[in-house]
């Protein structure tokens, strides 16, 4: 006889229940745990993409010790433009060790074929100051040939990453044509990371030419430091605040109109697109404007924080962390339906099951069941088709990510680490339970007498 009185029996009996009553029924049991393994590998394969995202810029960012400056409100060196006139003024503040200077611009076509994606980048580096800097990407990467040195001033020689040489075949010593202008490699260099292993590196002067940079401009610096207070803020600060009352002038536009420069004439209605762009953020920034006149003679906006930003490169994340935060925002949505079709198909398998037990229940309440057991009795048996569907899901979603890396390593990143695989186990659990609450708590609602007598 079973009593309410023995916990331990109880709770064997009713794990002992569960198991059998839900492999009474294979195909619907089937049907259900499918349900839910589809909704969580959805889940994790979507999740996967974040979560690689957060994976390869802090991965990145960890290699950057010192500081970044871009122009205010840029995500990305590509769309800044600050004077080259300011690096020597940075050169002389207190605590600045090296200064290296870069300018940006996004490869059209390689060798006559169309880039999209995944985007190649064009970097102009000061080889002479870069070489003086004691860390820096690309330069302690090379894994082939060497990296460009003071021979290589005024040359149309390149260093590429791995991931181009490998797309276009190219060997070291070979030509390459980039975006019309044939260029020699003299090295190539791997860091591992689909961020970093885009650019092609050239003289700066070279740079220019090819890319019809603005001469009085760059994209940004690189800063090296002595600071050791927090990565160096407090530097970073002083450095903001010194150029805090500079006019933005034309270089908030420069870049913009260099991209376009680019691929477009001035007939063109491209170009015209480009103008548009550049009138925008010129308004935008009228909003906290006080105005003057640029280097050029033509009007400027003036941020009250300043023209010029300054951060770690740790702190620079924090932009790629909004747009991560504000992609899980639409993953979540994304998965939800899934999730809710599958916590569906649970509640539809449990109330079925339950409707046809009801003399079951009515009978082990007779013989001491409390309430409170049979609701339990319900839960368990949906928390183990939430259990299952969460592990199906969980290890098919993690088969399909490393599928997928393995066949577009050089265009996406996945990753589904142990916490999102634990984290989609144990919420597909609780989905599995509370799909089953409704029916565990209709099932309890049955006298006994009630129960045996609808039998």
């Amino acid at each position: 006889m079973f009593t309410t009185g023995d916990t331990q029996k109880s709770n064997l009996m009713i794990f002992q229940l569960s198991f059998r009553n839900i492999w009474s029924r294979p195909v619907r049991t089937t049907l259900a745990i499918i349900g839910m393994t589809v909704a969580i590998f959805a889940m994790v394969s979507l999740y996967s993409v974040s979560a690689g995202l957060d994976r390869v810029v802090s991965s990145t960012l960890s290699r950057v010790p010192g500081l970044v400056a871009m122009q205010r409100g840029a995500p990305i060196p590509l769309f800044s433009a600050i004077p080259v006139s300011w690096m020597n003024e940075i050169e002389e503040i207190p605590g600045v060790t090296a200064v290296a200077p870069e300018c940006w611009s996004r490869v059209n076509v390689i060798n006559g074929k169309t880039i999209i994606s995944p985007p190649r980048l064009l970097c102009g580096t000061d080889i002479t100051l870069r070489n003086k800097l004691k860390t820096s990407i690309y330069r302690g990467d090379i894994y082939e040939g060497r990296f460009l040195s003071e021979e290589d001033l005024g040359l149309s020689h390149a260093v590429i990453s791995r991931e181009i040489g490998e797309e276009f075949d190219i060997k070291l010593g070979d030509s390459m044509v980039i975006n019309g202008h044939p260029f020699t490699v003299v090295g190539f260099y791997h860091t591992g990371s689909l961020l970093l292993d885009v650019a092609i590196i050239t003289d700066i002067d070279v740079f220019r030419n090819v890319a019809r940079f603005d001469p009085q401009t760059i994209s940004s610096l690189y800063i090296e430091h002595d600071a050791l207070d927090d990565e160096g803020v407090a530097l970073a600060k002083q450095i903001q605040d010194h150029f805090k009352d500079r006019n933005w002038g034309i270089y908030q536009t420069s870049q913009i109109l260099s991209i376009a420069q680019q691929v477009t004439s001035k007939s063109n209605p491209i170009q015209t697109i480009f103008e548009g762009i550049d009138k925008a953020i010129k308004d935008s920034n009228a909003l906290k404007k006080s105005e003057g006149t640029g280097i050029d003679g033509s009007n400027f906006v003036k941020v009250p924080e300043g023209p010029l930003e300054v951060k770690p490169a740790s702190q620079w994340a924090s932009r790629i962390d909004s747009l991560s935060e504000d992609l899980d925002i639409f993953l979540f949505l994304m998965t939800s339906i899934g999730i809710v079709i599958a916590v569906v198909q649970v509640v539809n398998t449990m109330l079925m099951s339950v409707t046809e037990r009801v003399i079951e229940f009515g009978i082990l309440r007779a013989n001491g069941w409390s309430v409170r057991h049979v609701v339990w009795l319900v839960l368990v048996e949906s928390a183990f088709l939430g259990l299952m569907g969460g592990l199906g899901g969980a290890l098919v979603g993690w088969i399909a990510v490393q599928v997928v890396n393995y066949n577009f390593p050089t265009k996406i990143e996945l990753y589904a680490g142990p916490s999102l695989i634990i984290y989609a186990i144990v919420f597909s659990t609780i989905m599995g339970m509370l799909g089953g609450l409704y029916p565990a708590m209709w099932a309890a609602s049955r006298s006994p007498i009630d129960a045996i007598r609808r039998g």
